[in-house]
């Protein structure tokens, strides 16, 4: 599982892989996000590979990427090693659902401890106030 969540969701992926592909192996659905295919995939050299997540985003989530074992060969023939990775996704910020003081409560002069409950953790190492 990864250990933060990402700011944006990633437009693309580059793969680089160890020896020059055989290009007519390589398909934009030999790669999986959340077990969906991508759609489109861009040559960048003889061993890079760009392929585009765009509508591969299903909001807050875990997800994994995978490419299939054999899913490419290489000019020598050779079978790509499956390949997989993990993000967590979270556009939705968290929100106050609870208050140590509640609304129209009156406040008088002195020390006061301010307590806010959120609807999610919050980053430590964003800091405090």
């Amino acid at each position: 599982m990864p250990t933060a969540p990402l700011n944006t969701f990633p437009a693309y992926l580059d793969l680089d892989f160890s020896a020059p592909l055989l290009l007519t192996s390589l398909s934009a659905d030999d790669l999986t996000v959340k077990r969906q295919r991508c759609l489109r995939v861009t040559v960048l050299d003889a061993d890079s590979v760009r392929f585009d997540l765009a509508g591969l985003n299903t909001g807050d989530d875990d997800y994994t990427v995978e490419l299939a074992g054999d899913a490419l060969t290489s000019i020598q023939q050779a079978g790509n090693d499956y390949f997989s990775l993990s993000f967590a996704w979270n556009a939705t910020p968290p929100t106050v659902i609870g208050t140590s003081v509640g609304q129209d409560e009156r406040l008088f002069p002195g020390d006061l401890t301010f307590t806010a409950q959120f609807s999610e953790g919050l980053d430590p190492a964003l800091g405090s106030l």
